[in-house]
């Protein structure tokens, strides 16, 4: 049985270089050789209509990431211009009056390289966003309000006083011309912040930092933190989940007459990325340096060329861990790792002959992985009861099923069950 999808005419005039759907899939946006993004309602199958041209870089577009709804509408975007844009929208309840003059650059930022990847963080750290730049660099960006900066701030202080050294705030960058002060953007983009577009009003900043350039805002400051993560460029990365499932032991249960009770513990940041070294690397921000920390290597030999994308599993309620990772070789290789503090294993390893793979991405729930391949096919992978990955369907450019199979057919029969079965 084939799937029939439906198609959009974007009107880009170059090829797509990035598309992705935002929390509620309510919203399209779409990164083109054209040197603008697009932002479209999904407003059913069938119905989709144009919401906003993005005009703001100067070359072509890589990437787009939209950020939490806990946010707002956010959606940033990454090109050849080495420019990193947030542009901000109207409320979503607001969303069928949208126009294109509801939408506008909120803040403005220029990495050392081509911008190549963009990904914002899980919500449960505040307002978050990775970007992966050409020249091998990783720069986290956090928005902290002014009262967490002055608090921060005053507390390093105090720290750095008590133990006899001079305090460590890092550079400040020059701010953006903010409304009413009469000057020029003078930020690294030389962009100035749109009063009606400024992020004033978003809740849950990024929880304070003490390292890192900032750079000033109407809603409070930027903080930037860069690392060097690859040499020769890093291409793709992803966000780990904030919130890790563990179990313990109560008194009780220690004792051998009590139970065991399951609690969810907030992970500290961490990052998977891949680049021109042909290597996958996790990171780790170390509170205690207030940096970020290469936490684990990868075995080298997995993959023979260039890294493409990264993509850390959806957490589905298990200590767990699962990061699936893709290269020009065609291979995709799955690690896994049975909690947090164990080691990491490659559980399985699959080869496109004669493709090369460009991207990978998890489903909602983490059951499904979706790989795109240089022949303009999709591929569909499901975890089978012994932890194996079997390839279920996969669908070429009009969205038709090229494959067929009892487990194809097993994998449609548990999709078209209820939510009560």
């Amino acid at each position: 049985m084939a799937h029939d999808l439906s198609s959009l005419d974007t009107a880009h005039t170059g090829p797509i270089h990035a598309a992705q759907l935002d929390h509620f899939g309510r919203h399209l946006a779409t990164a083109s050789e054209d040197q603008i993004v697009r932002i479209w309602a999904i407003l059913d199958v069938e119905v989709r209509r144009p919401v906003a041209q993005l005009i703001g870089h100067t070359a072509p577009v890589l990437a787009v990431s939209w950020s939490h709804p806990k946010f707002g509408p956010l959606l940033a975007s990454g090109g050849e211009d080495r420019k990193v844009l947030v542009w901000r929208g109207p409320p979503l309840e607001e969303s069928e009056k949208e126009s294109e003059s509801a939408w506008g650059l909120a803040y403005s930022h220029e990495v050392q390289g081509e911008a190549l990847a963009v990904s914002f963080g899980p919500w449960e750290y505040g307002l978050q966003l990775a970007v992966a730049s050409s020249d091998g660099q990783v720069s986290v960006y956090s928005l902290r309000d002014e009262s967490q900066a002055q608090a921060q701030a005053q507390s390093q202080i105090l720290r750095r006083a008590t133990a006899g050294s001079s305090p460590l705030l890092g550079p400040s960058l020059p701010p953006l011309a903010l409304p009413g002060s009469g000057g020029e953007g003078s930020g690294a983009a030389g962009s100035a912040i749109a009063g009606d577009n400024s992020l004033a009003g978003v809740a849950g900043a990024a929880p304070a930092a003490t390292s890192g350039a900032e750079e000033a805002t109407s809603s409070g400051r930027w903080q930037v933190e860069n690392f060097i993560a690859h040499q020769g460029g890093c291409f793709c990365l992803c966000w780990a989940p904030a919130a890790s499932p563990v179990t313990e032991s109560s008194a009780g249960a220690a004792a051998g007459g009590g139970e065991r009770r399951k609690s969810v513990v907030l992970q500290p940041r961490r990052l998977v990325t891949g680049g021109a070294d042909q290597q996958v690397r996790i990171w780790r921000h170390d509170v205690q340096t207030n940096s970020w920390a290469d936490s684990h290597h990868f075995p080298g030999d997995a993959h023979s060329a260039w890294i493409r994308d990264v993509a850390w599993r959806p957490n589905a309620g298990i200590p767990a861990n699962t990061i699936a990772s893709c290269a020009e070789d065609g291979t995709v290789v799955i690690w896994t790792q049975a909690m947090v503090g164990q080691p990491w294993e490659m559980k399985d390893k699959k080869e496109l002959h004669g493709a090369a793979a460009w991207q990978v991405s998890w489903s909602v729930t983490g059951s499904v992985l979706a790989v795109t391949s240089s022949n303009n096919q999709v591929l569909l992978f499901k975890e089978q009861l012994d932890g194996n990955w079997t390839q279920v369907e996969m669908v070429g450019e009009t969205g038709s099923a090229l494959l067929a199979s009892p487990a194809n057919e097993a994998f449609r029969s548990m999709e078209a069950r209820s939510p009560d079965e």
